[in-house]
């Protein structure tokens, strides 16, 4: 991973008093850093009949915690990141189906919460759909 610094501007090199901007700054940089990361997931996808279809995953990001930084900061390490989400689709008529989805992520400190569906509709040579969804963060 690198970055051209020539066009990074920082708060400190902002003059209030003038539209100059000071070319030094005091952010120290490494040139390049790279780090090694493995990520790791499943998915269960059943399908009972043709008017129903479910699946669930699991996925494990950052298993290394590898160390991410430009500034050469030991304690800047990325943290585990776990995601679980659930899906399905269930025929409501000949013309109407339903989407509900789920999934939540957990990367501490912060959890995230995101639901939704969305309903499909077959009107003769035209296919509408309806997207309802909600998200919950703390962190």
């Amino acid at each position: 991973l690198s970055m051209d610094r020539t066009y990074v501007v920082f708060d400190d090199q902002y003059n209030v008093n003038s539209t100059q901007i000071t070319p030094t700054s005091s952010e120290v940089f490494m040139q390049t850093t790279s780090f090694f990361d493995v990520s790791s997931g499943m998915q269960y996808y059943y399908i009972p009949d043709k008017n129903h279809n479910f699946n669930a995953g699991l996925a494990m990001y950052h298993i290394t915690e590898p160390k991410r930084t430009f500034t050469n900061d030991a304690t800047s390490a990325l943290k585990r990141k776990y995601v679980f989400n659930l899906s399905g689709m269930t025929k409501i008529s000949g013309k109407l189906e339903v989407y509900p989805k789920l999934q939540i992520s957990l990367q501490d400190p912060h959890r995230e919460v995101v639901l939704g569906s969305f309903l499909r509709m077959d009107c003769s040579s035209t296919i509408f759909l309806l997207l309802l969804s909600m998200s919950s963060s703390n962190s």
